[in-house]
């Protein structure tokens, strides 16, 4: 019967999906292929409502009007013979509980294939957060990172430009005392170097201070 072999389907599905919610680990292609699976059986049980669920209401109308004909008929026993009541019960009303039991599970099959769809969605919702939070904290690391690598190529470029500006007065020192200066190049490098160091360590925090607070900003 194939409401039965639906219901065998849906029960090892959700069987499936349970095991799967105690694993470790993102299961993309296992989530994916039980979404497909409770979607064809969704596709198929909404297929069989629509198909029989007008005979299925119309049969329920036929039998409450013939249970309200046979109740207004006057219906007098004769002996050996079965009454019109008698057969209808031993007759017809199995056949209508067979109908209503049928439309009831056909009901909650597909009530049951939307909660476990419903289930199977928020296990995919929570495991794409989950991702996107790593995938979030592993850009704010690498985020650091490179800031505290410009940090350290600053620091040395401050190095870099102090040795350079340094060398340079040392030479204009050199030449002033080639020329006649009472100069002493030496002396001159060992204040400069401390005075020049700070003015750019100055500059490269207030470089620092104007890209955060434009990194505030957007």
């Amino acid at each position: 019967m194939p409401l039965r072999t639906a219901e065998s389907e849906l029960a090892d599905l959700s069987k499936n999906i349970s095991q799967l919610q105690t694993e470790s680990g993102v299961h993309t292609e296992k989530d994916g292929q039980f979404l497909g699976e409770l979607s064809n059986l969704a596709s198929r049980a909404e297929q069989w409502i629509s198909g029989y669920g007008l005979r299925f209401t119309a049969a329920e109308a036929y039998s409450q009007l013939l249970s309200k004909n046979l109740y207004e008929l006057v219906e007098s026993p004769i002996p050996g013979v079965q009454s019109p009541s008698e057969f209808m019960d031993r007759c017809f009303q199995p056949a209508m509980g067979t109908c209503i039991w049928t439309q009831r599970r056909l009901k909650e099959l597909s009530d049951r294939i939307s909660r476990t769809t419903q289930t199977l969605r928020t296990r995919i919702e929570f495991v794409n957060e989950e991702q996107t939070q790593k995938l979030l904290a592993s850009m704010d690391r690498r985020a650091r990172l490179q800031l505290r690598l410009q940090e350290t190529v600053e620091s040395l470029s401050v190095l870099v430009l102090t040795c350079y500006a340094v060398s340079l007065l040392a030479y204009v020192a050199k030449g002033g005392k080639e020329a006649g200066f009472a100069i002493h190049p030496e002396i001159v490098a060992a204040i400069a170097a401390p005075v020049v160091a700070i003015i750019f360590l100055f500059i490269s925090k207030r470089r620092r201070k104007r890209i955060s607070e434009m990194g505030k900003s957007l």
